[in-house]
């Protein structure tokens, strides 16, 4: 008798009589595989789950994700928009703009791990609003030096 194998039509994986393979023999769940009653894919209902996988069930319908924070990631820090606010304002006033990358990147974060969206826009409102206060005060004081100071110096005459 020939050797059968795979590619044999009479070879079985389990032995004469047992279920024909569409797929790799021995390895169930794989695609064009018959399923017979009383066999399952391992995680499917009734049966165990593969090694090193969760049981059925787990996780809840696919693409669901719980409220809160699901994988610990934490709340994003407001730090780097108030950085990229105040240092971009300081070199360049209208550079202060450039805190929205950070504000908008990171409230977007907060959302989607379930935290208020709050601090980062305070940090960028707060930082921006108050240096252009202390820029304009700033200004204004200057100016009004240097027109005191450039009035009184004005020669009386011929």
């Amino acid at each position: 008798m020939a050797w059968t194998g795979p590619s044999d039509p009479s070879y079985h994986p389990g032995g004469p009589g047992g279920p024909p393979s569409g797929g790799y023999p021995g390895i169930p769940g794989y695609p064009g595989q018959q399923v017979y009653p009383g066999q399952g894919y391992l995680g499917q209902q009734g049966y165990p789950a593969g090694p090193g996988y969760p049981g059925p069930g787990y996780g809840g319908p696919a693409g669901f994700q719980g409220p809160g924070d699901p994988y610990g990631l934490g709340q994003p820090s407001a730090w780097p928009t108030f950085l990229v606010t105040f240092f971009g304002a300081l070199v360049f006033a209208p550079l202060g703009f450039l805190g929205l990358i950070p504000a908008i990147r990171h409230a977007g974060m907060a959302h989607q791990r379930g935290y208020s969206q709050v601090p980062y826009w305070l940090a960028f409102g707060l930082t921006l609003g108050l240096l252009i206060v202390i820029t304009v005060s700033f200004y204004i004081v200057i100016l009004a030096a240097i027109s005191t100071s450039t009035v009184n110096n004005i020669p009386s005459g011929p």
